[in-house]
């Protein structure tokens, strides 16, 4: 912890004392003299910095917890990307993991600007799942849209959508 943020390292020097060098663009941690991370200095406060990379074997086992760490990843992105993210594990509660495990394939596969125009084309038209951003991804962007479907004296998606949790209390 550094200035009330936090940096990741490598599982295997969580515990032990390593050396810190501050610049004005970026934290290094040094185990001896061996680089052991190097992150994007944050100037605010209580933010957290992670690479993937680090905290991976720790979650090697643990499906639903390589499913948060990717998931953490993912709302760091871009403000789009942390909304679309949200909305998809709101809406798919149940199917949340493999859902963000398939984003965040894509996004190693698509890296974070591609990724974001097809999550605000998604966005735009109110579908919510990674199998719709694929479907997106799968298309050169030049020739990605999505025709909505409009039917006489139904509704259209957004004037629909609710809040789910709003409805908890009567279920429990």
């Amino acid at each position: 912890m550094l200035d009330t943020n936090r940096y990741s390292v490598p599982v295997r020097y969580v515990g032990r004392t390593l050396a810190v060098r501050v610049t004005e663009t970026e934290v290094l941690a040094f185990d001896n003299a061996q680089e052991v991370a190097c992150h994007p200095r944050s100037r605010g406060r209580k933010q957290r910095s992670i690479v993937v990379a680090h905290l991976e074997p720790a979650v090697a086992n643990k499906p639903r917890g390589r499913a948060m760490l990717y998931r953490t990843h993912l709302l760091g992105l871009h403000p789009s990307i942390y909304e679309y993210v949200a909305q998809v594990c709101r809406r798919h509660v149940a199917q949340m993991d493999q859902q963000v495990l398939t984003l965040y394939r894509l996004w190693e596969q698509h890296g974070t600007e591609e990724l974001l125009a097809a999550v605000e084309l998604a966005s735009e038209c109110g579908t919510f799942a990674a199998e719709y951003l694929e479907a997106l991804l799968a298309v050169p962007r030049s020739q990605r849209k999505i025709i909505p479907l409009r039917l006489p004296g139904v509704p259209e998606q957004q004037q629909v959508d609710r809040q789910l949790s709003g409805y908890e209390p009567y279920v429990r």
